[in-house]
């Protein structure tokens, strides 16, 4: 089994190394930036209850606008949402049936989890939903400055929308960095740019959607399309990826009454399950 440490190290470094950007970037503005920014700057303060309710409330907007830009394009380009996260709260929906749960792991993180319902132009489809985030979190960030600027709010107000401003801005700005090619999870400029170059980086994730669309449409797995599994057996990729694969060619050959290959795919399930 391939050892995940070096990803997850890398992972680590390049978060940090995009603090320190925010932090360096940060003082660079508020120092030199044109008065304006800089009064937005010193308006985001942390003391208090108030002022730092102000602060947590515009972080989890400015990530939820993020994200509601991902799920609307999706919802436009006729994906299939399966679920999401919104803070602790997350919402599962497969065959029609929907599951909450509340979990406090990543409370100021959302998600969209979605699967185009036919590949016909994958490719610009998926780009404009890679796309949107950044782009509702760029005319986040506008909408929020014009607010400070032409509003001029006070009070807790003021650090709200200040904070909200700078947030957006930040998200934004450090979105448009991708993160390695070996990263366990990309971020929206490295999805864009490994779907751009459609290598193969991009066919295991179109492989992924193909699957997940069998799965949806209640295929049975003998009824594959037999050059599609042997395009997964000979696809090597990310950890939900060989999952989902793994798991596909297992069903695939109990379906097909092949309990040898069922049980060597069984064993590779439980070894990928373990990252």
């Amino acid at each position: 089994m391939p050892d995940v440490r070096p990803k997850r190290q890398t992972d680590i470094a390049f978060h940090a190394a995009l603090l320190l950007l925010a932090i360096a970037l940060g003082v660079l503005l508020e120092t030199a930036g044109p008065p304006w920014v800089v009064a937005i700057f010193r308006s985001v303060k942390f003391d208090g209850i108030r002022n730092a309710s102000a602060v947590l409330l515009a972080l989890f907007a400015a990530v939820a606008t993020h994200e509601g830009g991902h799920l609307l394009m999706a919802w436009a380009c006729d994906f299939e949402i399966l679920g999401g996260k919104l803070g602790p709260l997350r919402l599962e929906r497969l065959h029609g049936m929907r599951k909450l749960s509340v979990s406090a792991d990543g409370l100021f993180s959302c998600a969209v989890s979605a699967v185009p319902r036919s590949c016909t132009r994958w490719q610009g489809r998926m780009l404009l939903v890679v796309a949107a985030g950044p782009a509702a979190t760029l005319l986040g960030a506008i909408g929020a400055a014009s607010v400070v600027m032409f509003s001029e709010p006070t009070g807790w107000l003021n650090t709200f929308w200040s904070a909200l401003t700078l947030f957006h801005f930040l998200l934004f700005a450090l979105g448009l960095i991708p993160n390695g090619e070996s990263a366990r999870v990309r971020n929206d400029a490295r999805l864009f740019l490994d779907l751009q170059r459609g290598g193969v980086a991009a066919q295991e994730l179109k492989l992924y959607h193909r699957l997940m669309q069998l799965r949806l449409a209640a295929v049975r797995p003998c009824d594959y399309p037999a050059l599609l599994i042997s395009h997964a057996a000979q696809l090597t990729g990310r950890p939900e990826a060989n999952l989902l694969i793994a798991r596909t060619l297992m069903e695939w050959s109990l379906d097909s009454d092949d309990p040898a290959r069922a049980g060597a795919w069984d064993r590779r399930v439980l070894e990928e399950s373990e990252y």
